[in-house]
């Protein structure tokens, strides 16, 4: 653990936080309008929905061991960039089997960044500062729905449902530059065993 906080980069893996809950949000705050556009899908359209949470009933319980052996900091980077292609091709409006077939690889993209995220908040924070900085991380899914239906949703008023998918991507894309170029691999001091069951560096 940190003696000092590195803010910049605990709010820069909030933001992506942001993003991660954003994969729930952004279907969720447009879904009166999906019918439009799979007008054939009947009660499948909830899937649109329900698969990333199902994603994580199923793999929950696995993903902090399969997260740690990855390694924090790289299965944060893969996941963002994962989460932002797969919402530039939601943007594209492919048939609804190609969409839950991406919304399911969204949930496995969810997944390793909640994961992640708070486990190097963690790491980056002092311990007089870690109740704040967690407590902080814990805003993530409110402010985003917060966000998505204050900005979201003016968004797909003026220019449709594929900029919402475009604007989330660049969002993902562009913490996944910030955490990339300034979030450092982080060693866990000798004896401090990760979830893994084993002394490893937090690359």
């Amino acid at each position: 653990m940190s003696d000092r906080t590195s803010f910049p980069l605990v709010f820069a893996l909030w933001g992506a936080g942001l993003g991660a809950a954003g994969q729930y949000a952004k279907i969720s705050v447009i879904f009166d309008k999906l019918p439009a556009v799979y007008p054939d899908a009947g009660a499948a359209l909830g899937f649109t929905v329900s698969l990333v949470g199902l994603l994580g009933i199923l793999l929950g319980v696995v993903a902090g061991l399969v997260v740690a052996r990855i390694r924090y900091r790289r299965a944060m980077l893969w996941a963002l960039w994962a989460g932002a292609a797969l919402s530039l091709y939601q943007a594209t409006l492919p048939s609804l089997p190609l969409m839950l077939v991406s919304r399911a690889l969204e949930g496995v993209s969810h997944l390793a960044m909640v994961v992640a995220a708070p486990t190097l908040i963690a790491q980056l924070s002092a311990e007089r500062h870690r109740g704040f900085t967690l407590t902080l991380w814990s805003t993530f899914f409110s402010v985003a729905f917060t966000l998505l239906v204050a900005l979201g949703l003016p968004l797909v008023d003026a220019m449709g449902v594929p900029a919402l998918f475009v604007a989330h991507s660049i969002w993902l894309a562009v913490f996944a530059v910030i955490l990339g170029v300034f979030l450092r691999p982080l060693e866990v001091p000798p004896g401090v065993l990760c979830p893994c069951g084993a002394s490893c560096a937090i690359t």
